[in-house]
């Protein structure tokens, strides 16, 4: 299924890694300033 992201979003990958969630806190922030939304993909 793919579907397509918000207009005003910001698409991080997440595995479990350490560096992932680190990239996940980074772009929740981010979307909270810029009144967006966080889309996480993962394989």
């Amino acid at each position: 299924m793919t579907e397509r992201p918000a207009e005003n979003s910001i698409v991080v990958g997440v595995d479990g890694s350490e560096a992932s969630r680190a990239a996940l806190r980074w772009a929740a922030e981010q979307a909270r300033a810029l009144h967006a939304v966080v889309v996480a993909v993962h394989a």
